[in-house]
């Protein structure tokens, strides 16, 4: 599978005029400028002292090895901080035995003005997780799920070594980790343990990323054309 620049060039020898759209999400279908904050990011505060932490992971039940690194950091995180974990899974596990959270099924209107409105109502966490295990495959993956979280209002940690390291960014939208059990069991103790500073991450995702202008978005006088400097780019 090629990277975006080698399909750039490769498209541009018999059509010069060649558009990448940059990943970001449908304002009007997230509702990302009339709502205000979402609901994880409105009831952080309440959730402090309610003394428990959700994290949470979305995505289709065909993502086990993905998980691996989470699955092995629970346990311990669990006897760190016993009786304090809610770890949901939304769209559960290839495998039964390697379940290790609870399991939200996916909804049956699967639209996705649907799925979207289902999402926004379910989901109410404190840390969310973007995992990929290195391999040709994941290496391809674009970084959408990280604007994803952060427009559903939680601190998110990314996998280090994936498309995720081009948006991410350290102190102002959360750490890039290394695909580690005791790297990730690490990062989501250090937020368990700091409420205050897991909110601000995820209050920046959002503003910053999630909700900001599409950076391919044309105004007006401005040309269709969207060369390599035209924002992140990916065609997939």
């Amino acid at each position: 599978m090629l990277s975006s620049e080698a399909l750039l060039k490769k498209f541009a020898r018999p059509n010069s005029r060649v558009t990448f759209i940059p990943n970001a999400l449908d304002a009007e279908l997230w509702r990302l400028r009339n709502e205000g904050e979402p609901a994880s990011l409105r009831q952080a505060k309440s959730r402090i002292r309610s003394d428990r932490d959700t994290i949470g992971y979305v995505d289709t039940p065909t993502r086990d090895e993905d998980l691996d690194a989470v699955r092995h950091a629970g346990a311990d995180l669990q006897k760190r901080f016993p009786g304090r974990m809610d770890f949901q899974v939304i769209g559960g596990f290839r495998d039964a035995k390697n379940a290790f959270a609870s399991v939200i099924p996916l909804p049956l209107a699967n639209d996705d003005q649907s799925f979207l409105r289902w999402l926004q109502k379910v989901v109410c966490r404190d840390i969310g997780v973007a995992l990929l295990v290195a391999n040709r495959f994941n290496a391809k993956k674009s970084y959408v799920k990280f604007l994803e979280c952060g427009a559903l209002g939680m601190a998110t940690l990314c996998s280090n070594g994936s498309d995720y390291a081009r948006v991410v960014k350290a102190g102002e939208t959360g750490p890039l980790i290394e695909y580690t059990s005791r790297a990730w069991l690490s990062a989501l103790s250090n937020l368990v343990r700091s409420p205050e500073e897991r909110i601000g991450l995820a209050r920046n995702m959002f503003r910053r990323r999630a909700a900001a202008p599409h950076p391919g978005q044309r105004r007006r006088g401005e040309s269709d054309q969207c060369g390599p400097d035209c924002g992140d780019h990916r065609s997939f």
